[in-house]
């Protein structure tokens, strides 16, 4: 499967959301990030995305290299472990302990007096 069929980028102000389309996972990208990532969708070797990033930048080729090599090792799906909000229960919930459901108690009535402001409406006939 290429890249372009798993994954999807969506530019936004401060860079890109990266959708992958097999685990569903949602990376959020810099502007850097999201350079990456367009050069490499659309086909670019990791190589030429360094080179370009050396011209754009100003970077070393070495530094630029190793930008390209970390972003694109960094796909949606390994990125599931930072965003603990989009992913499954873990395992250590389903084994936690029993739930407390039924041994709290709760109560409407206040604790302390209360008071509210009337207002009367007008109404008509």
């Amino acid at each position: 499967m290429n890249l372009d069929e798993r994954y999807t980028l969506v530019e936004t102000k401060t860079g890109g959301l990266m959708l992958d389309l097999v685990s569903g996972a949602l990376l959020e990208l810099n502007e850097s990030g999201k350079a990456i990532w367009q050069l490499a969708l659309a086909g670019h070797t990791e190589e030429a995305i360094a080179a370009a990033l050396v011209t754009r930048h100003a970077l070393e080729l070495e530094t630029a290299r190793k930008h390209v090599r970390d972003t694109l090792r960094t796909s949606p799906a390994g990125a599931m472990s930072q965003r603990p909000c989009f992913s499954s229960p873990s395992s250590a919930v389903k084994h936690d302990a029993e739930s407390k459901r039924g041994r709290h108690s709760q109560s409407t009535e206040p604790s302390r007096a209360t008071s509210a402001a009337v207002c009367r409406s007008a109404t008509t006939a």
